[in-house]
């Protein structure tokens, strides 16, 4: 934010421009909702412009620069949620049981090759599993809930 202020601020002292600038300020950037929000709700119909040009923190980049290219940059990210409820079992009959632990890890296994064998390797995107979670319980005889957090972050849709 502090970034567009400085350039909103530099060019109304300056008033070295050739036509009208809209400077946008999108909340909840970081959710996936802001923007999308925003021109979902006719900003664009409000302040009709010819281009947009986003701007976005980018720690590591020198300072007193920025980069740009067409097109995206940065990724969206989705995130989604995966429960799986096991059947307990006593631990001498583990067989009679369904673990959602093994369930689970085969889950977030299989997860990896999604986006090594689904994608264009040209296409930037990342799964990241950033959670996962069997419960408290240190015997196998009792109903285990195994949940997982998931982040996609892409550039483009795809499935």
């Amino acid at each position: 934010m502090a970034m567009l202020l400085g350039a909103a601020r530099h060019l109304a002292r300056t008033r070295d421009i050739g036509g009208t600038i809209v400077f946008i300020f999108s909340p909840a950037d970081e959710n996936g909702s802001g923007a999308k929000v925003m021109v979902d709700e006719g900003i664009f119909s409000q302040f009709p412009v010819d281009a947009v040009f986003g701007l976005h923190n980018w720690p590591g980049i020198p300072v007193n620069s920025f980069g740009l290219r067409p097109g995206p940059i940065l990724t969206g990210c989705t995130n989604f949620d995966i429960r799986i409820i096991g059947v307990g079992a006593h631990a001498a009959f583990l067989h009679n049981g369904k673990d959602p632990i093994l369930t689970g890890s085969q889950i977030v296994a299989a997860l990896q090759g999604i986006i090594t064998r689904n994608k264009d390797p040209m296409d930037t995107a990342v799964l990241s599993v950033t959670q996962f979670n069997g419960g408290q319980k240190h015997s196998p005889r009792y109903r285990h809930v195994c949940r997982h957090r998931k982040g996609i972050q892409t550039t483009r849709r795809w499935t």
